[in-house]
């Protein structure tokens, strides 16, 4: 691939991604992209399914060039479409209100089912999650992706256990695999791709890794989320040496206020 071709897989990905996010009053959202050189795969959204519920995804795909750009492309087409019963999303029903939400190990197990890797060579990893606005109740599926990271304020953060396999590889989807959380008033839900991570030092000849992306974001929590996020570039990049990276890198997330939005602006 040409350096031209470079640019223009770069830019066909940053074109996918959303340009704006549902705006809620309980909710504060926040992503940044980084493309990579080579062009690849990383895809993620955040969109509404009905009045009470948001769908959140991250998606990773393998191998990079035009062909991982396009696979990531037509995955999207999928998942954003408006909510359509019996799509991905819904499932119809007879009396009002005429549909029911799938769960996100249902969404999971509908694209898995597809042999993704026999048709078309490629696999993803993957979390789908789905918000009640209202309880702050995060139900969610990890499909061998990076673990979503929850902050509750600037001195207590977890990364959340759990998951299945990517999506792709023949693995079955365990419906006891989908996890639920309940999150307080303040408290962030972070997801992001290995980009990050995996982001190679060769002064020091190590990776990036979970411990200190956790680290930078918990201490940045007082920020507005796209503030730490940017910072969080920032210290990638510093620790890299360079602007560029091997690897796309993708961050997505919300702040939840549920009903105390007289929080906002206190630090915790």
């Amino acid at each position: 691939m040409q350096k031209g071709d470079f640019m223009s897989s770069g830019k066909s990905q940053i074109s996918l991604h959303p340009k704006g996010f549902p705006d809620i009053e309980e909710m504060e959202f926040a992503a940044t992209f980084v493309p990579s050189a080579f062009g690849s795969g990383d895809i993620y959204n955040i969109f509404p399914l009905d009045t009470k519920n948001i769908a959140l995804y991250n998606i990773d795909v393998s191998g990079h060039g035009f062909a991982a750009s396009l696979f990531s492309a037509s995955l999207k087409q999928r998942l954003d479409k408006d909510p359509q019963v019996n799509g991905l999303a819904q499932n119809a029903l007879s009396d009002s209100p005429h549909y029911s939400l799938n769960s996100p190990q249902e969404v999971v197990r509908l694209l898995d089912r597809e042999d993704m890797l026999g048709k078309y060579g490629r696999f993803f990893t993957m979390v789908y999650a789905v918000v009640n606005i209202e309880a702050g109740i995060v139900s969610f599926y990890r499909a061998g992706h990076n673990l979503p990271l929850v902050i509750h304020d600037r001195h207590r953060s977890e990364f959340i256990q759990g998951g299945g396999a990517p999506i792709g590889l023949g693995i079955s989807v365990h419906r006891e695999n989908g996890q639920h959380i309940r999150l307080s008033p303040g408290d962030q839900f972070i997801l992001f791709s290995d980009g990050l991570t995996e982001a190679y030092s060769p002064k020091t000849k190590s990776r990036y890794g979970l411990n200190r992306l956790r680290q930078v974001l918990t201490d940045h929590y007082p920020l507005p989320l796209d503030e730490s996020f940017e910072s969080l570039i920032a210290d990638v990049k510093t620790f890299v040496g360079e602007d560029s990276f091997s690897d796309d890198i993708s961050i997505i997330g919300f702040k939840w206020w549920g009903d105390s939005k007289d929080q906002r602006g206190i630090q915790r």
